[in-house]
């Protein structure tokens, strides 16, 4: 379902930027924060051609991967989708309920994982989504108990 950023709904934490302001510690990011932050520095990167060919000249640094981690139900999947449909850009879902079954075959998950950077990479923008990829190391704790 497409959605949008705007769709990331929370406002601006005063308390918080209070706190930071009064003590020297950086307090949770409001949602707002969140937003913003992924607007200034995926959405765009990630959405504009020029400021990527801006990018790949080297002019300035350029971060290429980016780490979404929380609890459930906080909107890492939400921001992902509405990344999708504002920067026009492919996903490759990698979520261990969709290769798990498919590939059991430690070599074939490789070979998978290879062909999906080298077709990201060649069909930019592309965002690789591993959803819920901590359960992949929960089975693995406990067959090894």
């Amino acid at each position: 379902m497409p959605c949008q950023l705007s769709d990331f709904i929370g406002d601006f934490s005063k308390l918080g930027t209070v706190q930071q302001v009064q003590k020297d510690f950086m307090p949770d990011p409001s949602l707002a924060h969140i937003r913003q932050a992924v607007t200034e520095f995926i959405a765009i990167p990630l959405g504009s051609s020029t400021v990527r060919e801006y990018f790949a000249n080297g002019d300035l640094p350029v971060n290429k991967s980016f780490l979404f981690f929380g609890p459930q139900g906080t909107g890492k999947t939400m921001i992902v989708r509405a990344l999708q449909t504002q920067c026009n850009a492919i996903v490759f879902d990698l979520t261990p309920s969709n290769i798990l079954e498919k590939y059991t075959d430690r070599t074939a998950c490789k070979k998978l994982f290879r062909q999906v950077y080298t077709v990201a990479h060649e069909y930019e923008p592309a965002i690789i989504l591993m959803d819920e990829i901590d359960l992949v190391f929960q089975i693995g704790r406990a067959s090894c108990g």
